[in-house]
């Protein structure tokens, strides 16, 4: 049997709940003391840590490490919401270490109603997600209210993100975009909003692999589902999250189609079913037996998980030695350049991935082969030896000038 001391708690919570832990002190102790009678089977009230009544006896096996790591879960879970309360140390410690969070799990009034003014225009759920995010996270960068912030504080946050944390353009203009709405619609501030500035967007090529590399990825993925996945995501150019919703009933094999429903934007659309897609899936569905989802998680009704098949992709690049960046979405970049140098119009294939506007499509115009080997470089049409203009580049030596004398 081992005795805990008040002492040895401590010492050995971590910095960020020590640099406020005049703040925190009875949150803390009433977590410890719980976490002791869940590892020890004792009867401590919450009172016993600040009376110093810590001297209770911890059952074998059990550590001062097992009652920190109970506490410090225990304690997590209570914490005040960073719109009503600020504790700075806290919440960059939240920050660094707790995941995005479902919006509907939110205690914040302010995340709530922005939740709501988001519903009420129809928003993805995905989109409501970062949005709540990333004004819960502005509100513990500030540690203050939402409704008291400033044009400066936007500010601040904004070269935060962009100076200590490096997020990449999409995450800094998705911040901005949340504050954005959030000060429009949920918030009215006197302050112009339009005044908080967008991130210049880098004008970067998609990455395509060539057919021979999808070949060689397809053979080198020996799961079967996890090649089905990618056979269905280069033949039909979908995006991961419209395979993921695929169901049964969305496979036409009768007029050849494939249904994507509620897509990007909340549309549907219509794409070819290849015969050779339809073989393997059959080929698929006699193996795994879905009933509802075509591609089911780890139970029939949970989606396919992105990270499996990244990391499956990952696996099988390295296997087919493919040294590009590979990722689920590579294989709708490399449909849709395969279809401008097999002589599609750049409408249809706008149509047939979803885009809003072709303009969008116009990128893969810089990705086609033939559009790029059939321009000539210069260098081609310099005289070679072969002919008769061709003169060769005379050599001149360091002691040429002496010769002449």
């Amino acid at each position: 049997m081992t005795r805990i001391l008040r002492e040895e708690v401590l010492a050995s919570l971590p910095t960020p709940f020590l640099q406020s832990f005049d703040r925190l002190l009875c949150p803390v102790g009433h977590a410890v003391c719980r976490a002791i009678a869940r590892a020890s089977h004792l009867s401590l009230d919450g009172n016993a840590w600040a009376r110093g009544q810590l001297n209770g006896t911890l059952a074998e096996g059990v550590t001062v490490k097992t009652i920190v790591g109970l506490a410090l879960l225990d304690f997590a879970s209570t914490l005040v919401t960073p719109c009503s309360r600020s504790h700075a140390s806290v919440l960059s410690y939240q920050q660094e270490f707790q995941p995005m969070t479902p919006y509907k799990k939110h205690n914040c009034p302010v995340t709530k109603r922005l939740a709501e003014d988001m519903l009420i225009r129809n928003m993805a759920p995905a989109t409501i997600k970062a949005y709540t995010y990333h004004a819960r996270r502005f509100a513990g960068f500030i540690q203050k209210p939402l409704d008291e912030a400033t044009v400066e504080d936007v500010r601040t946050f904004q070269l935060y993100l962009i100076q200590e944390k490096k997020v990449a353009y999409s995450s800094f203009n998705q911040a901005v975009c949340a504050l954005r709405f959030l000060y429009t619609h949920t918030i009215r501030v006197p302050w112009p909003v339009t005044m908080v500035p967008f991130g210049k967007r880098p004008k970067t090529l998609p990455i395509v692999l060539s057919r021979h590399e999808i070949d060689k990825l397809l053979q080198c993925t020996a799961n079967l589902k996890h090649r089905t996945f990618l056979m269905t995501l280069y033949s039909a150019g979908l995006r991961f999250s419209e395979a993921a919703h695929l169901r049964i009933a969305d496979l036409d094999s009768d007029r050849m189609m494939i249904h994507v429903r509620h897509a990007k934007g909340a549309k549907d659309r219509l794409v070819p079913l290849s015969p050779r897609l339809l073989t393997e899936l059959r080929v698929y569905w006699k193996k795994y037996r879905p009933t509802d989802l075509l591609f089911p998680g780890n139970s029939a009704t949970k989606t396919y998980a992105d990270t499996s098949i990244q990391k499956a992709m990952k696996r099988s690049a390295e296997k087919a030695g493919i040294k590009k960046r590979v990722y689920p979405h590579v294989l709708r970049h490399s449909y849709a350049t395969g279809l401008l140098e097999a002589g599609v119009d750049l409408l249809t294939i706008s149509k047939l991935l979803g885009h809003a506007s072709f303009v969008t499509t116009m990128i893969y115009l810089h990705c086609r082969r033939e559009h790029l080997s059939s321009v000539p470089s210069p260098l081609d049409w310099l005289p070679v030896k072969q002919l008769p203009t061709y003169q060769p580049p005379q050599e001149h030596s360091g002691n040429s000038g002496d010769n002449a004398s």
